[in-house]
């Protein structure tokens, strides 16, 4: 609609019209209102009058009238969503709609928040120009000033800016109707919570009549990228009663504050009427930007007339260029790899309302676990974060606010419906327009999973048209035309590397990957092996960032809930299917953080002869050498330290070196692992990092020791008997009970002491991840969970030097042997043997479980630590020596599920405060848990079920030892089994532990 043409008279109707998506709205533009000065702005944040119904037929008759009286309306705070203070039910789905599918009508109740508040104007805004500004707003709202319409929005993702001049002078009033759902609702079905309301922040503008309207910096570099270019477009506008005229005033300053160019430009612009003013500058040996430097420069605009300073802009630029060369992303000529993840604005308190505060956070977290790129997914963000990202240097995927999941990619899907074709449009329009001249935005993206038409193919040649300086990505776009990168959600490392070698014609950037849900993130290192293997490949997105948990309480108990944990069963859930990040909710990292570290590190290392101390080392930083960090060194085994030092770094960006490392591999004890640990460390803080913190590291295994538990010939005559109820295996400062009905340990006794507080057990069953459910393991693999709870002794037998058991499990499909033994003393060994009688589905895990005594609350180990880790996530937890409390080895998952394992242990130890211990070594390397929660407790039978909140502490402490586990999974949550090799096939294994007290 032209500027100063009539407004239409406002109607419902618009609700349901593809065709009507802003009425009476500013041209789309860059953030000219970003940061407001106090002189010129008034906040609207805080609390407006608000009246809320389910429908608007029962919203009060013209609540729009100037003067209407709110007196029995509620207040309520702005920004905020409804649902998250008392006004609605906050719905959760994934990829369907809350709502019946029929495109565009929606529900007839239909929730409606209508707010209003007054204003007093400052007698110094006379003869300004008065825009009205809100930052977001979902999903449809019409707008009044003292009772006169002036507009309507959709698009719940960007600004919506009004002239309000004429309304003014003295005291305005406004009211803001808005309504949950709208035909634009259909292009918003992403996967986050479904809130209304307003959700940034709301405040008036006054500007001088003559102001700058718009402005587009393009900040490029050219002569081989030495010398800055700017070239920069301003739109000004002049609403005065006379033609203006004067000089345009540009100053570009460095980081100092320093004067580098100063120019003036003469312009005329005619009363009610803008001025398009071009300019260029070309400035040498400029400081790039980029992600590892993030140099900006201040660049003003300002409107003088004579002496008078009319208006003036503010802002940072950064010089870059982002281009495709071959088949790769490039940034200022070096091809860059994107160690991504995917961020939704989310708060567990506050819903879609963020503050600045957690945005820092959210960027020093992802520095400091090497994380250089960042997907705005799936709309655009708070302005504030992309000047954020421009200063700390985060390379950004700006995506526009487009999803139509819920309608398929197929005939209905949406993007091949010409009737939404400005729809879409103005969408990807708006996002453009807002944040163009931001120097992290190095690719746009059209949207997301919203099928592909003609409607992404119009708008891919409209952005194209626009910005020729950053590609364009779509992801349903696969390798068609429209998309200049390829950008698949969720291959299989066979696929992408299927695409490396056999076509590999366009970047290849994974724009979700690696599904974050639960104890999740398997192997991650099979993508990044590819990754470093060929050019084409050049990282990708994790899905995604942070659980979308938000606190609630139930029986004065916080807790973080999910979907279908608000209202009546029949409200539309997709369940826990929103706790899938990173991190936490309140933004306590993950463990599987800390692979994601490992895999992103920005420095490689390789032994390339280890007998001569030859370490290859690989700066991955393009522009960035590795002066100011150093390298430590050393080599350990079981029993310590063996030798250790220290090298200054000084590697070159983007290039490699061997570096020497002073170590002897003579007199080394034979009987011994013996590993060479490599951390790369700071010499300095770094805001997002202390002094010494390590951004890379590795192990190398240099020398093999034998795993080899020392047996004693250890014999006495009466060392075996057997009564009516037990076989009994004592020795001075040992008795085992095995039950002659199970052939169970049953019992393990020293000074009078019991150890045991249930059977020992064959464990085959793993309390089912989020990925499990997935792929249906539950289903698929069952059987091992009937073959745990329905084993039969049928054989059980002694002698003087041991006593065996041979179970059967369910159906006799497969038998279990165990035999026991005193080996030395004080030390039973159980040899557990697992017979497959007749094809069986894959194991979940084959090991021994145990119930101890909870004194028992101490933890060592020799294996892989601290953290969490399982055979396809471990490559960043090294094999040493480690000490903890149980009480810390419980992974707090939202939702129950296995947690808490240590893989490829040689031996580990639980220990009483009054020194009573026991030992667990093997025959084989091992991995074990030890919580204080029992499989039973985390065993969900449907995905949805089982919390961690709802959790009690029991008495013991619940020791499971792992011969096999399989892996977790990564690839996705919905269908993908772990990879191949790290499954569990139903096959003979067998392995003997050790329990040794003392």
């Amino acid at each position: 609609m032209k500027k100063n043409q009539p407004l239409p008279k406002p109607t419902y109707d618009w609700i349901t019209d593809p065709s009507v998506f802003n009425i009476g709205l500013e041209n789309p533009a860059s953030f000219r209102h970003q940061k407001p000065s106090e002189y010129n702005s008034i906040s609207l944040d805080g609390n407006w009058n608000f009246f809320w119904t389910v429908n608007k037929k029962k919203q009060p008759e013209n609540f729009e009238k100037l003067g209407f009286d709110t007196s029995g309306w509620d207040t309520i705070q702005v920004p905020a969503n409804w649902e998250l203070n008392g006004y609605g039910i906050p719905i959760y789905v994934n990829d369907r709609y809350p709502f019946e599918k029929n495109p565009p009508l929606i529900p007839e109740d239909n929730p409606t928040g209508i707010y209003k508040r007054k204003v007093t104007i400052p007698k110094n805004w006379e003869n300004k120009q008065v825009y009205l500004v809100v930052g977001a707003i979902k999903s449809a709202a019409y707008f009044w000033i003292n009772g006169e319409f002036i507009g309507y929005n959709q698009d719940s993702k960007t600004e919506v800016v009004f002239d309000v001049t004429k309304y003014a002078k003295t005291e305005i009033e406004i009211t803001i109707q808005a309504f949950r759902w709208c035909d634009g609702s259909y292009l918003e079905c992403q996967d986050f919570w479904r809130l209304s309301g307003i959700e940034r922040e709301v405040y008036l503008v006054a500007r001088n009549r003559v102001h700058i309207v718009d402005h587009h910096s393009i900040a490029t570099l050219e002569n081989d990228y030495k010398d800055g270019k700017l070239s920069l477009n301003i739109k000004i506008r002049n609403t005065s009663s006379k033609a203006a005229q004067g000089e345009i005033l540009i100053k570009i300053t460095d980081a100092s504050g320093n004067i580098l160019v100063t120019s003036k430009g003469p312009f005329n612009c005619a009363t009610n009427a803008e001025l398009d003013v071009h300019f260029e500058q070309l400035l040498p040996q400029i400081k790039p930007w980029s992600g590892e430097h993030p140099n900006l420069y201040g660049l003003s605009i300002e409107l003088i007339d004579s002496t008078v300073s009319l208006d003036k802009i503010e802002n940072k630029i950064g010089f870059r260029t982002i281009e495709i060369q071959k088949n790769q992303l490039c940034i200022n000529g070096k091809p860059l790899t994107l160690k991504g993840v995917n961020r939704h604005e989310h708060a567990e308190r506050n819903g879609h309302v963020i503050t600045t505060e957690s945005m820092v956070e959210d960027i020093l977290l992802m520095k400091k676990f090497n994380i250089n790129a960042v997907r705005n997914s799936h709309y655009p963000n708070h302005p504030e974060w992309y000047r954020l990202c421009d200063e700390y240097g985060l390379y950004m995927v700006d995506e526009a606010n487009i999803e139509s999941h819920g309608m398929g990619y197929e005939e209905e899907s949406l993007a091949k419906d010409k009737d939404w074709q400005e729809a879409h449009l103005d969408r990807i329009k708006r996002m453009y327009h807002r944040s163009k001249n931001h120097c992290s935005i190095i690719i746009w993206s059209l949207g997301n999973e919203a099928g592909n038409g003609i409607n992404f193919e119009v708008a891919y040649d409209w952005l194209k048209k626009q910005d020729t300086s950053r590609p364009i990505q779509y992801e349903q776009s696969m390798e068609e035309a429209n998309t200049d990168i390829v950008c698949p959600m969720y291959p299989t490392p066979e696929h992408v590397e299927d695409y490396a070698k056999n076509r590999g014609d366009r970047p290849f950037i994974m724009c979700e990957y690696s599904h974050a849900m639960g104890n999740s993130n398997g192997n991650l290192k099979e993508y990044w092996d590819l990754i470093n293997k060929y050019d084409c490949l050049q990282g990708g997105f994790i899905w995604d960032w942070m659980d979308q948990g938000l606190v609630t309480q139930k029986d004065r108990k916080e807790f973080w809930a999910f979907g279908g944990d608000f209202g009546s069963a029949d409200i539309p859930s997709d369940g826990n299917f929103c706790i899938n990040g990173l991190l936490w909710p309140d933004r306590t990292p993950k463990p599987a953080l800390e692979e994601v570290k490992k895999l992103y590190a920005p420095v490689k290392l390789s032994l390339e002869e280890g007998s001569k101390g030859n370490l290859k080392i690989k700066n991955e930083w393009l522009f960035t050498s590795l002066q100011g960090y150093h390298l430590e060194w050393t080599i350990s085994t079981e029993i310590g330290l063996n030798q250790q030092g220290k090298l200054q770094l000084n590697t070159k960006p983007d290039s490699e070196e061997i570096l020497v490392l002073p170590y002897s591999l003579s007199d080394l004890d034979k009987q011994l692992d013996h590993f060479l640990n490599i951390s790369i460390v700071s010499d300095k803080a770094e805001e997002w990092a202390e002094k010494g913190h390590a951004i890379a590291g590795e192990q190398f295994k240099i020398a093999h020791g034998e795993i080899n538990v020392k047996i004693d010939k250890y014999k006495s005559k009466n060392c075996i008997s057997k009564s009516k109820s037990y076989w009994v295996l004592t020795d001075d400062e040992l008795m085992a009970q095995i039950d002659v009905k199970t052939g169970l340990l049953y019992s393990l006794v020293s000074k009078e002491k019991e150890f045991l507080l249930e059977p020992v057990v064959p464990n085959f069953w793993r309390p089912p991840i989020d990925n499990d459910f997935g792929w249906e393991m539950p289903k698929k693999l069952a059987f091992w969970k009937n073959a745990q709870q329905n084993v039969e002794l049928t054989s059980l037998e002694g002698n003087l030097n041991s006593v065996t058991a041979i179970l059967n499990l369910a159906e006799k499909d497969a038998e279990v042997h165990l035999t026991y033994r005193l080996v030395n003393k004080a030390t039973l060994s159980i040899s557990a043997e697992l017979k497959i009688v007749n094809p069986l589905p894959l194991l979940p895990r084959f090991g021994l479980y145990m119930k101890l005594d909870d004194a028992l609350t101490n933890l060592k180990w020799y294996g892989r630590g601290p953290f969490e880790n399982y055979p396809d996530r471990k490559y960043a937890a090294h094999i040493d020596n480690y000490e903890a409390k149980v009480s810390e080895q419980y992974v707090p998952y939202i939702s129950n599920q296995e947690n808490g394992a240590k893989q490829d242990c040689k031996w580990m130890e639980l220990i009483s405060e009054n020194r009573a211990k026991l030992k667990i070594s093997s025959d084989k390397s091992f991995a074990f848990s030890a919580l204080e929660y029992s499989p039973k407790q985390l065993n969900r039978t449907e995905r949805d079920r089982g919390r961690s909140y709802e959790l009690t502490k029991g008495r013991g402490i619940y020791l499971c030892i792992d011969h096999k586990h399989m892996g977790l999974g990564g690839i996705d949550s919905w269908l993908s089994e772990p990879l191949e090799k790290y499954r569990v096939e139903a096959k003979n294994y067998s392995f003997t532990i050790f329990i040794e007290i003392d």
